[in-house]
Formats: structure tokens, C-alpha cells, sequence
């Protein structure tokens, strides 16, 4: 997230501020939410465990390979600072609450999810509108559940 309001945000617990390599975050305080495995799971034998919330996690902070859908906007009307809080909550809130899965390319009809499931499932638990590019991204057309962020339809 690179807020429009940089004021809002600069100096602020859990912002980074981009250096040259940042990518379309250079110079700009900015925030990375998202999630991986937690490689700490004892029942599956070894396998990646659960899918945890881990903000500016090093393999998606800006600069890297990863793909940059574009801007989003709130169906609420919510304007780019609150929309940006309203995110981190609910992100704080899968962390203290939620256990599920974790799925390096998880299809429907599984019981995982990775990555990309969390970034579109906290879109969609945020009420946001957003465009996903016109290619294959695993696991960006199987949202994590609104309901593993504490939102109820």
C-alpha cells in the first residue's frame, strides 16, 4: 500500500520508506500485507502448515518479482487514509484469529490457500474494487473467506 496522503503515514509503526530498489514505492512510505506459510505445522509432516499473516514480508515488499495489479477503490466511499487503516485491521485481525491452510497453488475444492488468496480475500473482506491482470496468478481466484477476517455478510 502507498498511500496517497504520504503525511499520514510517514514515520509510522509498520511503514517502510522506499529506497531506489522499491519500485513504485521508491521514495514513498509504503506497507506490504500479506501472507505465507508458516512452515511450523508438526501434523503435516513437513509440508508448508499455515497460511499466516506476515506484513512487509521480504518476497513481496515493492522492487521485487512480483506483479502489481494497480490501484484499488473502496465501494464504501472510504477515501485512501481510511481505506489503508481499514485494511491493516482487518489484516491484524486474520492474525490473532484465523488458522487455515496453506497452499502454494491452491484450487477450488481444496482446503488451502496462499498469497494471493489473502491479498484478494482482504480486498474483498474491505469491500474494495480491484482488477486482477489477465493472466494466471495462483490461487488469486480463491479468496480467503471475509469470514477469516472477522467480517460476517
Amino acid at each position: 500500500m502507498i498511500p496517497d496522503n504520504q503525511a499520514d503515514f510517514a514515520g509510522t509503526p509498520g511503514y517502510r520508506f522506499g529506497d531506489a530498489n522499491s519500485g513504485k514505492a521508491a521514495g514513498k512510505w509504503y506497507r506490504v500485507l500479506s501472507a505465507g506459510p508458516s512452515f511450523t505445522n508438526p501434523i503435516s509432516g513437513g509440508l508448508p502448515g499455515n497460511l499466516v499473516s506476515s506484513p512487509n514480508r521480504s518476497t513481496d515488499l515493492p522492487g521485487t518479482n512480483n506483479i502489481v495489479a494497480g490501484e484499488v477503490q473502496s465501494r464504501d466511499g472510504l477515501g485512501d487514509s481510511a481505506l489503508i487503516n481499514k485494511l491493516s485491521c482487518l489484516d491484524e485481525s486474520y492474525r490473532k484469529q484465523s488458522v487455515i491452510n496453506y497452499d502454494f497453488d491452491p484450487e477450488p475444492g481444496t482446503s488451502g490457500y496462499n498469497s494471493n488468496s489473502f491479498v484478494t480475500g482482504l480486498l474483498n473482506a474491505a469491500n474494495v474494487r480491484y482488477r486482477l491482470p489477465g493472466i494466471y496468478i495462483p490461487g488469486a481466484s480463491k479468496p480467503v473467506p471475509i469470514e477469516n477476517f472477522n467480517v460476517f455478510p
